[in-house]
């Protein structure tokens, strides 16, 4: 038996290619590729499943979100609101910060995932902050 297992391990841990990677690799890396195609879905369907969520309570009323940001002149709050106004959403970030108030964004996108593409590259905010 010993002599079948170090027949395998032989084989496994040959080395090949210009880098002596050992031949196991080459089944690890599938699976991890494997795995991580997995999670890409799985992460994908609860994001298009918080979307729809949104959009259903998005129809009832406004989605409001409130966040604190600590910056070099002391405490920032931003309130943000999106609502659904003809097909198109609104997004409404106002900054309060030393007792005055900036409208930071104010937009409208054809559709949620726009809406989320841009939380997520120009704010500080995500979809999944806003609630009702």
């Amino acid at each position: 038996m010993y002599e079948y297992l170090q027949a395998i391990w032989e084989i496994l841990d040959y080395r090949i290619g210009r880098h002596d990677t050992p031949v196991w690799m080459y089944f690890v890396y599938p699976i991890i590729a494997y795995i991580g195609f997995i999670k890409a879905k799985e992460i994908i369907t609860k994001r298009k499943a918080l979307r729809e969520a949104k959009k259903e309570k998005l129809s009832e009323r406004d989605l409001k979100a409130t966040l604190y940001s600590e910056e070099h002149d002391g405490t920032v709050e931003y309130n943000g609101t999106i609502s659904s106004i003809d097909s198109n959403y609104h997004l409404h970030i106002v900054e309060k910060k030393n007792g005055g108030s900036i409208v930071v964004v104010d937009t409208k996108k054809n559709t949620l995932d726009e809406v989320a593409d841009y939380l997520r590259r120009e704010t500080k905010f995500i979809l999944a902050d806003f609630k009702q």
